[in-house]
């Protein structure tokens, strides 16, 4: 178990990496037992990522353009589940192609850093794209939605850049492969939970993934 302290030091750890702070790597434990703690991110990453869950589907219960979506129809507890299920799957799936890329790569020395950035910078960006999910929830208001949300997606994909070029050490080119391997894995994992959820859902409710 880890306390409160060491969670926001490693978390100031990885914001000094996305900020491109030399002395990014004094906050953070980079021994064998900083990896293994590091994986305490994920449970308290569930926090945000069911929470953008919620919000996103009391926003879009309440907007006409969404209404339609799994999300605004789905039971809560149904939904709650499939996203925790798959942001696991997506994390440790991610985890395995990266260390799987490094090893091709033949940069196996760079591995505990990178799972240990990874791992929380993972939880950094979950709490800032809670934030356009959480004003969804309160304006019902599509446009700042969505613009929050691209600008959310924007800062992950930068910081994920930040923890394979500093902490994997892996030249553009991998990173840009890496990164877009990591999209495809998270897409297919995200409509294939959705996919499910609409399956579950009474015929008479049932919506279709994105919504008609």
């Amino acid at each position: 178990m880890i306390d409160f302290d060491y969670a926001v030091r490693h978390l100031a750890g990885v914001w000094a990496m996305v900020r491109g702070l030399d002395n990014w790597r004094d906050d953070i434990d980079r021994s064998m037992d900083g990896v293994f703690k590091s994986f305490w991110a994920l449970p308290m990453a569930l926090g945000p990522a069911l929470f953008i869950l919620a919000a996103t589907a009391r926003g879009a219960a309440g907007n006409p353009e969404f209404s339609q979506s799994v999300v605004a129809h789905a039971p809560p507890a149904l939904l709650l589940i499939a996203g925790a299920v798959a942001l696991v799957a997506y994390w440790l799936a991610s985890i395995a192609l990266i260390v799987a890329f490094l090893q091709r790569l033949q940069a196996t020395r760079q591995v505990s850093d990178t799972i240990i950035a990874f791992n929380w910078v993972q939880l950094l960006t979950l709490c800032v794209e809670a934030i356009p999910a959480g004003l969804f929830a309160i304006t019902r208001g599509p446009e700042v939605f969505v613009t929050l949300s691209l600008v959310a997606a924007i800062f992950t994909l930068y910081a994920t850049w930040r923890v394979l070029r500093l902490a994997a050490g892996v030249n553009v080119s991998a990173a840009i492969g890496i990164i877009v391997t990591l999209i495809i894995v998270e897409f297919v994992i995200n409509i294939t939970s959705m996919t499910v959820v609409d399956m579950l859902l009474p015929k008479s409710v049932g919506v279709g993934v994105i919504g008609s």
